[in-house]
């Protein structure tokens, strides 16, 4: 009888173990889900606003079971979100695609279960990033270099170019400085709708991108891969790297601009910051709202679960 009774109890944790751990999983998962119904409904309400030139970038996994689709916002860890993609998809077909209709096409052709993530960022963080993006590019006008070549600061240079509006175009002319709620959108005319986004991830908070990977492998042994999101080995860096005339208005100051233009939102002024979320005040009111259901559902269903190392 004493044996039984060590039995039974053993069996019971193990099966509330079980459970439990699939519904705490859920529940993590369920954040991402929040995000992505608070950007689709922030996106679908600025859908009427003025679109930049369109840009888009997609990454297709087709697996046996499924289809993952990841919708590319530029400089939110986009670039180590589909690297983990593409470790998953090892048993499947890997693509990029660059084209809406194509993509649409594709996509509404597929009849295994299909879902679409992307990432976000903080919208000011985000500028800054792309700001560094386009310096080690040497993409910036050429009016920017000069000013920045006689100051040799990072912080006055930025400054400079908000006091004299020199961002404002930015969006039209450098692609990673369109705002995100533009990518969430499948036109870049006044009548685009947003994506049917499943999940919303932050690469920039802690365990998600292994949350991610486990979202991605779907249950199955895969280890956790080794992947890294910088772009040293791109051949654009490359380029401007070593001050060759490749890049767009590059300089003789090309490659000192790119190593001093790093900078974070806590490294710049308040006015400076400010005039950011006044520039992208959509991205700002979307990723609040996203932030709020996220923190919100972690509040009501608290996650314990166990991340792979």
């Amino acid at each position: 009888l004493r044996f039984a009774m060590r039995f039974y109890i053993v069996a019971y944790l193990c099966m509330y173990a079980l459970f439990d751990g699939s519904t705490v999983e859920s529940r993590t998962f369920s954040i991402f889900e929040a995000r992505a119904r608070a950007w689709t409904s922030c996106a679908a309400a600025h859908s009427g606003q003025t679109r930049a030139k369109g840009v888009f970038l997609a990454y297709l996994c087709q697996l046996p079971s499924r289809a993952i689709a990841h919708i590319h916002v530029f400089k939110a860890a986009g670039s180590l979100s589909n690297r983990l993609l593409a470790a998953a998809c090892l048993q499947g077909t890997f693509s990029v695609i660059h084209n809406r209709t194509q993509f649409l096409r594709i996509w509404a052709e597929e009849t295994r279960p299909k879902l679409i993530f992307s990432n976000q960022r903080e919208p000011v963080e985000r500028f800054y990033s792309a700001l560094a993006e386009v310096a080690r590019r040497g993409q910036f006008p050429p009016n920017v270099y000069k000013h920045a070549d006689k100051t040799r600061d990072a912080l006055t240079t930025v400054q400079w170019m908000l006091q004299h509006q020199q961002v404002a175009g930015l969006p039209h002319f450098n692609a990673h400085f369109v705002p995100a709620v533009e990518f969430m959108t499948q036109d870049n005319d006044p009548s685009g709708i947003p994506w049917p986004i499943d999940y919303i991830v932050d690469p920039h908070q802690p365990g998600e991108l292994e949350l991610l990977w486990r979202l991605l492998i779907n249950g199955t042994d895969l280890p956790y891969p080794r992947v890294d999101g910088r772009h040293s080995n791109d051949p654009e860096y490359q380029l401007c790297q070593d001050g060759r005339p490749s890049c767009t208005h590059a300089s003789s100051y090309t490659r000192s601009l790119m190593h001093y233009i790093v900078m974070q939102a806590q490294d710049s002024t308040a006015w400076m910051n400010t005039t950011l979320r006044h520039m992208y005040r959509e991205d700002e009111e979307c990723y609040r709202a996203a932030t709020a259901q996220s923190a919100q559902q972690t509040a009501s269903k608290p996650s314990a679960v166990t991340l792979p190392t």
